[in-house]
């Protein structure tokens, strides 16, 4: 019998026979396939796959309605600028509250910080030079939009005291990115277990406004964007991007939207 031959009048039974297979074969993977095992859920061919899928999918993807979420990037540009380029980032407690104020003016519903702020004005100390009442405009913001701000912390770094009492523990998310083994980020932790044992949300689950039930209920939220990131070279200008930024933003470019700043969110 011609092989050949014998394939090319059965490639119907042939085809149908290799796809079970395969759908097989990947069922079974999928089966010992966890976050932490060996054939990593979101790592090796396995990521190749969830990568090629989110490729495939972005033209039906870009139009499943999303909450509408407000990216206010400060980067080293807008850092060299005349008005950020004489502060150190450790003293921007007055930037990020005009900045807090703003936006929370302009309607956001939520404001997230994706930046930790570890230190106050009363850490540096030069000699008897001292930042006497220096975090105070920050203090205030955050404590009179508490409810509606979220703020970083890394598992081991919590914000400097005066602003974790202005918030409280439970508005602040652990910063956890989830590193595979190919060494990309698919997904970050909705839970985190600190080094002191207690338990705290994930800065993207309680900047999403879930509670300790809703992230308890599935052990990572994936990174799913509908279109291809764009390079800091094509993104807006630096300095219109801090310009929308500042207190002064038109009210209804944010009315009713999440945003975030710094590296934040809002919302």
């Amino acid at each position: 019998m011609d092989i050949g031959d014998w394939s090319i009048r059965n490639w119907r039974p042939l085809a149908g026979l290799t796809t079970a297979l395969f759908v097989a074969l990947g069922g079974v993977a999928g089966y010992f396939s966890t976050y932490d095992s060996s054939l990593p859920a979101l790592g090796g061919p396995n990521g190749l796959l969830y990568d090629l899928t989110l490729k495939i999918a972005q033209p039906w993807r870009r139009h499943v309605p999303t909450a509408p979420v407000v990216l206010v990037a400060i980067d080293d540009a807008s850092l060299a600028s005349p008005e950020l380029a004489a502060l150190p980032r450790a003293l921007f407690q007055p930037i990020w509250a005009r900045l807090i104020d703003g936006l929370l003016a302009a309607g956001a519903r939520r404001v997230a910080f994706d930046v930790v702020f570890a230190y106050t004005g009363a850490d540096f100390q030069v000699g008897s030079f001292t930042l006497p009442g220096y975090d105070r405009s920050l203090i205030d913001s955050l404590a009179g939009g508490r409810e509606r701000i979220v703020l970083a912390r890394f598992p081991s770094i919590a914000p400097a005291p005066p602003f974790l009492a202005a918030m409280g523990a439970a508005r602040v998310g652990v910063l956890d990115l989830q590193v595979e083994s190919d060494g990309r980020v698919r997904s970050t932790a909705p839970i985190v277990r600190l080094p002191d044992g207690r338990v705290a949300l994930g800065f993207a689950a309680l900047g999403a406004g879930w509670g300790v039930r809703e992230a308890a209920s599935v052990q990572r939220l994936l990174l799913t964007p509908s279109a291809p990131l764009p390079s800091p070279r094509g993104t807006a200008a630096p300095a219109q991007r801090w310009g929308n930024a500042r207190a002064r933003s038109a009210p209804g470019r944010l009315r009713g939207c999440q945003s975030g700043s710094g590296r934040n969110r809002a919302t």
